[in-house]
């Protein structure tokens, strides 16, 4: 399989995930199409799409939808499949803040 032009995780580290900045509900659907589950999208520029606060352009563009495909292929006929996750660090620390004792 063609390696994309980018060092996705390690499989040699026995990573089977990659962790992006990006909402986490947002990053979970492309997460379900790159398993593969059903009704996750046609493809992957059409998952990307649908991301609602980060900028379409930046993640739908021609290099990004390449590396959720990828990832597709290599998940096929795999009962372990490496996932796709979002990390928000902003909205996270505000998460935080609302809920932090005062000082």
């Amino acid at each position: 399989m063609a390696r994309p032009p980018y060092f996705p995780f390690d499989r040699r580290k026995g990573f089977r995930f990659e962790a992006v900045e990006g909402d986490w509900p947002d990053c979970y659907r492309v997460n379900r199409y790159v398993k593969g589950y059903p009704d996750a999208g046609k493809d992957a520029r059409e998952v990307l799409q649908a991301f609602k606060r980060w900028p379409t352009w930046m993640w739908a563009n021609g290099e990004i939808v390449a590396f959720p495909e990828w990832m597709r292929r290599f998940n096929k006929d795999k009962s372990n499949k490496a996932g796709f996750y979002g990390l928000d660090v902003y909205r996270s620390t505000i998460v935080c803040l609302e809920h932090a004792p005062s000082p």
